[in-house]
């Protein structure tokens, strides 16, 4: 399926995992970004850029903004604990750390990213972004296949991206 991200796929497959819980039930279906809604990744890698802390805790952060309304703050709690379920550990983000911060080009504020969630385990760094979607609540909105793309710009890395459930 996933050629280029053989070991992740396993990790966060349909029949891969150390969860009773599938991780569809966390959202209606996830996705590698660039998958086009069917599946199957367009990866595509970047220089790899510098990483920091932001400082605002999300338990601190007023409702909305760039964190999220209580449903998706409590949404990616739950795909934050599903992740360390599976061995994962959380650095930033998922409701547990500051998010990490990833500086736009040249290190400016203005391209910069904050993905919900990343985590490492065996070596290994994923980032996590979880999604708005389209009406088939498999592809990413204009915005968040965007978004995505500068991440994975950003990193050089892969991002895994979960739908939001729909309401």
């Amino acid at each position: 399926m996933l050629a280029s991200n053989e070991g992740l796929h396993d990790e966060f497959g349909r029949r891969g995992g150390g969860s009773e819980e599938p991780l569809e039930q966390l959202g209606p279906r996830y996705l590698p970004t660039g998958a086009g809604g069917q599946g199957e990744g367009n990866y595509s890698s970047g220089t790899k850029g510098e990483a920091t802390a932001e400082t605002t805790q999300p338990s601190d952060a007023p409702t909305g903004g760039r964190l999220g309304n209580e449903a998706t703050r409590a949404h990616v709690d739950k795909v934050g604990t599903e992740m360390e379920k599976r061995g994962w550990t959380i650095t930033h983000g998922g409701g547990r750390a500051p998010e990490e911060y990833l500086p736009g080009p040249g290190g400016a504020r203005k391209g910069s990213s904050y993905p919900d969630i990343t985590a490492t385990k065996d070596d290994k760094t994923l980032r996590v972004n979880t999604i708005d979607t389209r009406a088939n609540g498999i592809t990413p909105t204009t915005r968040e296949a965007t978004n995505a793309d500068r991440i994975r710009t950003q990193t050089g890395e892969h991002v895994l991206l979960v739908p939001k459930p729909q309401e």
